[in-house]
């Protein structure tokens, strides 16, 4: 059993190697350059729902995901009634139910990612912005739905090169004692 544990540890963290830049190749996460056209009526694209923050400062939050999502890529900006917005947050439990979930893009507006707001399953996260949207207290891990997890799940963030302290920062096990003891593996991936 420790001989599979150390092969399965060995193939995640030889893993990275395969995204070597971060927007060059056409396969590889990159920020849409496009504004997404919501429905004025459910502030929806037909996979995300989007509530607005603040109309002067033209923000908005991610607040649900259609349940059968597997490969979400959020919109750096929005169009609702023909207003653009910033996306620059997810709600909590926005994406708790999407149990199909494999990989989320986030762009570099996002400011603030609450509590819960993906499901606890092995999960890929490709971060586009150079600051953390899951805080600097160390407590990022709040932000997957870990809380009666049977088993630990492996959650992979890819972030850009030369920013991977700015996310380790995020995720310090020393400041969720007592809350789990089943806190998510998180391993922090920079890309060129």
């Amino acid at each position: 059993m420790k001989l599979k544990n150390f092969f399965l540890a060995l193939a995640i963290v030889a893993m990275p190697s395969v995204l070597t830049s971060c927007g060059d190749d056409e396969n590889e996460p990159k920020e849409s350059e496009t504004t997404v056209v919501l429905d004025p009526l459910t502030n929806s694209d037909g996979v995300l729902t989007y509530e607005i923050n603040d109309n002067v400062a033209q923000t908005v939050t991610v607040t649900n995901a259609v349940k059968s999502s597997v490969n979400v890529v959020i919109p750096a900006r929005v169009k609702i009634n023909g207003t653009t917005y910033t996306v620059t947050k997810i709600a909590y439990h926005a994406m708790s139910e999407c149990n199909s979930l494999e990989s989320v893009t986030i762009p570099s507006t996002m400011q603030k990612i609450e509590s819960d707001a993906f499901p606890y399953r092995d999960l890929t996260l490709y971060c586009l912005g150079k600051t953390s949207p899951f805080g600097q207290d160390g407590k990022g891990y709040v932000c997957f739905c870990y809380y009666y997890a049977p088993k630990r799940k492996w959650i992979k963030i890819y972030v850009p090169k030369g920013y991977k302290d700015n996310y380790s920062k995020s995720f310090d096990p020393e400041a969720m004692k007592g809350i789990s003891s089943t806190l998510p593996l998180i391993g922090i991936y920079e890309t060129e």
